[in-house]
């Protein structure tokens, strides 16, 4: 262990006879520098760790793990420095700061260096350190130490009850506040208004041209028009016939649609219109330009053809959609 604070030139002469050792030996010459032999618990001590091989020999790595895994010891920072000595020889230094959190005399382990000569990997091991951790010196004080006193309490005044009688009376405004804006909110608004009602062919009626009306396919937007297309006819498909006609493939479809009294001409009309638009949604095909109407005037005689008068549909303000069969003696509009 070399103390540098008190001999600047004795690291400097140690890695010039280093050097020589390096050079009759072939292996690298390993120098611990610590500079302090006492230390501050808490405090940065900074270690050296100094390495000189010569040619033909090259340092690999130092391994501390060893001083990672002291008790109440820790390494704060590690960095490594390489450079060339004189005479061909190479210097490599590891500088460490460490800290210490017991007092106590502590031994720092050694340091293994990996270096590699004439193709052989080796390692060799630093000394071992020694450094005294001590506590902040206390100076000697003479001074008598006084009893301690009881706290001398003062007697409550209105003046202190005056923070929580504000904060109270500010909680009683903001509660009446808050009420009186509730009710007056109750009082103002308005009743739900009733839902529109009307026949579910006539809903379907208006929806379809509302999309006519867009003209998306004329200005290009051909996937848009398909895809709005065959939604409102599984809509109509889900209401009429109470399929999961949203959520369901077009083969699905139209097996469920066995059961019901469709013709065949009618099942194919509806699967043709859902194929291509399956066609145009997924694959990007691009059917002829007439049957864009065609698909539109199909769709509205198939609900034509398979409506049912009594089904009704109301819609609510909110956009919510319900249907339901009229009784026979129900007089509202169809």
């Amino acid at each position: 262990m070399i103390n540098r604070h008190r001999n600047h030139w004795l690291p400097l002469l140690t890695l010039l006879l280093l050097g020589w050792s390096a050079s009759a030996w072939a292996q690298p010459s390993i120098l611990v520098v610590l500079e302090q032999e006492t230390a501050l618990f808490g405090e940065a001590v900074p270690l050296q760790i100094v390495a000189v091989a010569e040619a033909g020999t090259t340092i690999d790595a130092f391994d501390y793990r060893a001083l990672e895994n002291q008790d109440n010891m820790e390494v704060l920072d590690a960095k490594r420095l390489d450079k060339a000595g004189e005479g061909a020889h190479s210097v490599s230094t590891l500088d460490l700061k460490l800290i210490f959190w017991e007092e106590g005399r502590y031994t720092i382990p050694p340091v293994t260096l990996t270096y590699t000569t004439n193709g052989q990997q080796e390692q060799i091991q630093s000394d071992n350190a020694s450094i005294l951790i001590r506590t902040m010196d206390v100076a000697s004080d003479t001074t008598r130490l006084m009893p301690i006193k009881d706290i001398i309490e003062e007697p409550m005044t209105l003046r202190d009850y005056a923070p929580y009688l504000v904060g109270i009376a500010a909680l009683l405004i903001i509660g009446l506040l808050i009420y009186f804006f509730r009710q007056n909110r109750k009082a103002a608004s308005a009743p739900p208004k009733p839902p529109r009602r009307t026949t579910l062919r006539a809903l379907m009626m208006e929806r379809l041209n509302a999309l006519e009306a867009e003209k998306r396919w004329q200005q290009g937007d051909i996937k848009g028009y398909h895809s709005e297309l065959t939604y409102q006819a599984r809509f109509y498909l889900e209401r009429r016939y109470g399929i999961r006609a949203l959520e369901s493939t077009t083969d699905t479809i139209v097996q469920h649609l066995e059961g019901h009294a469709l013709s065949a001409e009618q099942v194919q009309t509806l699967r043709r219109l859902l194929q291509t638009a399956d066609l145009v949604k997924f694959a990007k095909a691009e059917p002829e330009v007439a049957f864009h109407e065609e698909a539109m005037q199909r769709l509205r005689q198939f609900i034509r053809d398979t409506d049912n008068p009594r089904l009704m549909a109301a819609i609510y303000e909110s956009g919510t959609i319900e249907t339901y069969e009229k009784a026979e003696d129900d007089k509202e509009a169809s």
